[in-house]
């Protein structure tokens, strides 16, 4: 199982707060090639702690945006 540091693992969190798909956070964090493809499956499989810090912070991100006022 691939392991990923701290530092990592909190940027991942803000950009999965923000909404960003994992694709879009292997992008702005500068992931190419092989790395890409490690942590994009990694963040997919739901066995993988990866996947699961992911997934609670899009909960979060969710929440609040249920939390916000509608306007229209």
């Amino acid at each position: 199982m691939n392991t990923y540091d701290k530092e990592f693992i909190a940027r991942m969190k803000d950009f999965a707060v923000l909404g960003l798909w994992p694709s879009q956070i292997a992008e702005r964090l500068g992931l190419q090639g092989t790395e890409r493809a490690r942590f994009l499956e990694d963040i997919t499989d739901y066995e993988h702690p990866l996947c699961r810090e992911y997934h609670n912070s899009r909960g979060n991100y969710e929440d609040d945006l249920d939390a916000a006022p509608q306007t229209r």
